[in-house]
Formats: C-alpha cells, structure tokens, sequence
C-alpha cells in the first residue's frame, strides 16, 4: 500500500442495506430465479437475509427473456452502482450527475461505441432494478421497497436519482476503496469485488475490536453465491484458487493481511478461518 496515496481511492457509503444491494447484484449473476409471468416478468435473487433484488424486464427491454437479460448483469453492472455511490458521496444531491469521461478514467478505458454502449446498458439495468430490502436497526426489523434509482439521459448528461433506500445511507458514513477495483483483472472480477466490499464492511464493523480479525470461509461463500454442492460438484481446490486469487488482489492493492488456515479437504474448505488485517492508510467510518 505504501506506493498508493489517497488520491487513487473514493468514499464509499457502506452499510448494511447497501451489501443486501452489493449480495443481490452478485446472485442475479450467480443464482438467478427467472419469472415468466407477463407482469411481472424478469430475473431476481434472494440475499442470506431474504431481501430481494429483481430486474423488471419491461423497465429494460420488453422484447428480450429473463434469461436473456440476467446475461447481460457483468461486473461492470456493479461496479458502475459502486461509482453512483461514490457520486452520491461527492455531489450529496439528490439528483446524481454521472460523469462518463471520470468512469472511464477509472476503468482505464477509451470512449469508444462498445464502452459507452454497456455504460448506458448498465445504467439501464439499474434503473430496471427493484428491490426489497430486510434490515434492522435498533432491534426493530424493517422491509424497504423501492426502485433502486431512476436514470434520466439528455444529450449528453447522464442524471440519477437514488430510491427511497436512499434514506438509509449517511454521508459521514463511509469506507474507502481503491480505485484499481475498477479495472479488470480477472475472468471472476464480480467475486473480487464483492470482497472487497465485505472485507471493506468487516473492517468496518470492527474497527474498535483491534487490529486482526477472523470471518469463516462458509460466510463468505455465502455471499458471494456459492452453494456447498457447487464447489462438490467442481472440487474445493477450484473455489480456493480462486478466492486466493481474490485474496491477493486485496493484500497487493488494499492493504490487507490475510491468512487462511489449512486446507485439505472439502470440509477443511467450507470451515476454514482466515485472519485478516487492513492497512490505516485507507480510511473508514
């Protein structure tokens, strides 16, 4: 982390209701349910905590499939509800100005047709999103229903404006996230992201708790959409190279110490400890 300033990170706001948002955009594309009712047809998910994230597909394109439009959530799709965040953070307005020639600059790409085709593309599927969001606070449950955001596009402005949700996040709140997440650097970029946001909220959560702490494997995998039969079915060693890879990206551009406790089988997998440290150079609240 030493050769990385503050400079190459942003605010992010992140609590609970927003990693319900973080696990449901994950699951669209790890495990979706379709509906074919012409209502309400689209594609959802359902979070640990039994929230709901679903993509209407008369919002989107009313010609297209279920199927067809969950094969179009990427990363990207993600990424760019990380950015808005960070804009909402920025600009603390309600009417969100996105700026495309900063989004690219932080993916590291040139405005070409392709790249300015799936940033309209994943505005549009975020404002097709629904959501249905279980939370707490202060012992009492809640369920908050609501649009994700609404997206308005004039020539070339692009403006959202968050859901109702939205009442639920706090500017003073926040963590930090290098931008480096924003580039590609895997076949599996959404499960890197995905923990790099839940390691984010962890540190978060325990940051009066001293400086290491532990989170069990199974946890996780959870999160992140990954059901004990698949990683039966494809072998324990493919989920560990992979989160290992996952886990390398955050100790060489985040900051993080991180040790997992042996593995040797698929039980030692599902069970096991990792131990994680984050540098003080990136900030949280």
């Amino acid at each position: 982390m030493n050769k990385h300033n503050q400079t190459s990170c942003m605010y992010v706001p992140i609590n609970d209701v927003v990693m319900e948002i973080v696990e449901g955009i994950g699951k669209l594309v790890y495990d979706p349910k379709f509906v074919a009712d012409s209502v309400v047809k689209g594609v959802k998910a359902y979070t640990r905590h039994n929230s709901e994230i679903s993509v209407v597909v008369r919002k989107f394109d009313k010609s297209l499939s279920p199927q067809a439009v969950q094969r179009i959530v990427r990363p990207s799709t993600l990424l760019m509800f990380i950015y808005i965040l960070a804009c909402w953070k920025e600009q603390q307005s309600d009417v969100i100005d996105v700026d495309i020639k900063k989004y690219f600059q932080l993916k590291g790409v040139k405005r070409r047709k392709e790249n300015v085709d799936r940033f309209i593309e994943d505005l549009r599927l975020l404002a097709a999103m629904e959501i249905g969001v279980h939370g707490k606070v202060r012992r009492q449950t809640y369920v908050l229903s609501s649009e994700l955001l609404t997206l308005e596009m004039k020539e070339r402005k692009v403006q959202v404006r968050l859901g109702a949700w939205a009442k639920k996040i706090d500017p003073n709140k926040v963590t930090m996230l290098h931008s480096a997440i924003f580039s590609k650097h895997s076949k599996h970029q959404m499960y890197m992201v995905m923990l790099s946001l839940k390691f984010a909220q962890l540190c978060k959560v325990n940051r009066k708790k001293g400086d290491k702490h532990v989170v069990k494997m199974n946890t996780l995998l959870q999160f992140i959409g990954i059901p004990r039969e698949n990683v039966t079915k494809r072998g324990y060693t493919y989920y560990l190279n992979l989160l290992n890879g996952a886990f390398a990206y955050l100790q060489r551009v985040e900051g993080y110490s991180i040790a997992v406790s042996p593995v040797k089988s698929a039980d030692d997998f599902a069970n096991a400890v990792i131990e994680y440290k984050r540098s003080l150079s990136l900030y949280t609240k």
